[in-house]
């Protein structure tokens, strides 16, 4: 028979060793509980959110080539985004397209705006969006597209957009430009562009271009004509005014058949026609 005083050190070893051994588990439920008590709730659109976030893949992407004309208002297309799908990127609420945004940069310094989204037949997410464009050139437009926020409880918890995919598209715009010179001073300049292509390839093989620039002060002279990309050109021009104004300057394209056997084509074409407007200030 053990005496009173080694069962009781008995009993005392087994409670030590059984609180030793519970102590990880205790401390795993106090972080959980922490943990849920501190976390905030997401407030979200769509499917609920289970398991970790996944790595956003790489999205592919494709641009377009716009074709707008200066002070027309242009809608369309600015870009196509591959369809991300709800296992790839679920968890960050973003295969919806209630969930995305679109921001375009139009390249002729206004601000961005936002585009609409629709899936194509191919199940593509397809960006458009409506701009009016002053002054003619070659832009460069950007489509980012993003998640929208996912706002926690509290606010202050709020998780940034996520970039999915970024487009890269060319804006062509026809017609003329504003320009400033100075009276009495020769100046060489840009003032507009065109498009021509009669041809898939979209050159002027097989035609002869010409450009006439009537300067709105009684005078004329022909202007060159140089391709800035594949059926888009630019006119260049120079001239002097003698006096300071506001000038309206006219322009016409025009293309006749490339001479076959040494026997020239009297069809004359007349590709475009618009104006350019030049302020003619005096000297400072």
């Amino acid at each position: 028979m053990r005496s009173p005083a080694k069962v009781l050190s008995s009993w005392f070893a087994r409670k030590t060793a059984a609180a030793t051994a519970s102590a990880p588990m205790m401390e795993m439920l106090e972080s959980r509980q922490f943990l849920s008590a501190t976390l905030p709730t997401p407030i979200i659109v769509g499917p609920p959110i289970h398991g970790p976030v996944p790595v956003v893949p790489v999205i592919k992407s494709v641009g377009v080539t716009i074709n707008a004309a200066t002070g027309q208002k242009w809608t369309g297309i600015v870009g196509e985004v591959e369809n991300i799908g709800a296992t790839a990127i679920g968890a960050l609420q973003i295969s919806h397209l209630g969930n995305m945004q679109a921001a375009i940069n139009w390249g002729d310094g206004s601000p961005s705006s936002v585009g609409s989204l629709y899936l194509n037949s191919r199940g593509w997410v397809v960006i458009s969006g409506v701009h009016r464009y002053g002054a003619s050139g070659l832009d460069s437009v950007s489509v980012v597209l993003t998640s929208k926020p996912v706002v926690y409880d509290p606010p202050s918890a709020t998780v940034a957009p996520v970039v999915v995919a970024t487009v890269s598209s060319t804006a062509q715009v026809v017609g003329g430009l504003t320009l400033t010179q100075t009276a009495t001073q020769s100046f060489t300049s840009v003032v507009g562009y065109f498009r021509f292509g009669l041809n898939p390839t979209g050159t002027t093989a097989g035609w002869i271009l010409g450009t006439t620039i009537n300067w709105g002060d009684g005078s004329s002279s022909q202007g060159v004509i140089t391709q800035v990309s594949p059926g888009f050109y630019s006119i260049t021009g120079t001239h002097t005014y003698s006096k300071t104004g506001d000038y309206t300057t006219g322009i016409s394209v025009t293309a006749t058949p490339a001479p076959k056997g040494g026997i020239n084509d009297p069809i004359i074409l007349l590709v475009t026609s618009f104006d350019s407007f030049i302020d003619v200030k005096g000297h400072a």
